[in-house]
């Protein structure tokens, strides 16, 4: 089983309550000219296609071939895809060192639109016909929590939550913590994680650049 298949299952398990509210992925598998079958977006619809959630590609937008065409986003908007997904994010916005902005910055803060930029609103404007939006109804959907083995091991199990939040500051304040910073150099976030030597315990946190929506567009 794969990670993204044991995921799927674990976080729509269970009933309408107990399941999350909707469900995203990212994906760079769409690189240049390409189609559903070399990308392997036809095996993601196969994958989600009975999952009664709201289903979003996060993050999209391959830049191994540049300018980005944007090929996919056309199939996204398309039938093939709204069967099961309600549009996408084309990462990202702004032009950091991993090269796949939209817009350039300026040093007096002024935008500059890349071909990037052009290539995607094309596409937007060019969707049509975009079917239901994934809307669907699985009434029989129960899901099913994944098995464990060496690479899954969380349980249906959850941890209880705390009923006052000062009884979790208390515990953060009387641990000893180590700050370790790590800079990702494929998104340029920073993630700083804070270790509990005694107890083996990890918090992290991470900056994410916004993703750039459908309608950031729609008044260019």
């Amino acid at each position: 089983m794969t990670i993204r298949k044991a995921m799927l299952e674990y976080f729509t398990a269970g009933s309408e309550e107990e399941r999350v509210d909707f469900y995203a992925i990212t994906n760079f598998a769409w690189c240049g000219e390409s189609s559903m079958r070399t990308s392997g977006w036809d095996a993601l619809v196969e994958l989600f296609v009975r999952v009664p959630l709201p289903m979003v590609i996060s993050e999209y937008g391959c830049n191994v071939i540049v300018p980005r065409l944007f090929q996919e986003t056309t199939t996204l908007y398309s039938p093939k895809m709204t069967i099961v997904f309600s549009g996408g994010c084309a990462y990202e916005f702004h032009q950091h060192n991993n090269m796949y902005g939209l817009v350039e910055t300026t040093s007096d803060g002024e935008l500059i639109r890349r071909t990037d930029f052009a290539n995607l609103k094309k596409r937007l404007g060019e969707t049509e016909n975009l079917g239901d939006g994934g809307a669907r109804e699985e009434p029989e959907w129960v899901g099913g929590f994944p098995n464990i083995t060496d690479l899954w091991k969380a349980t249906s199990e959850i941890p209880p939550f705390p009923d006052r939040w000062e009884h979790v500051a208390e515990r953060i304040r009387d641990l000893d913590w180590v700050l370790v910073k790590h800079e990702d150099t494929e998104a340029e976030g920073r993630e700083a994680h804070r270790v509990d030597e005694g107890n083996g315990i990890e918090q992290a946190s991470q900056g994410i650049d916004r993703c750039t929506l459908h309608h950031q567009f729609s008044s260019e």
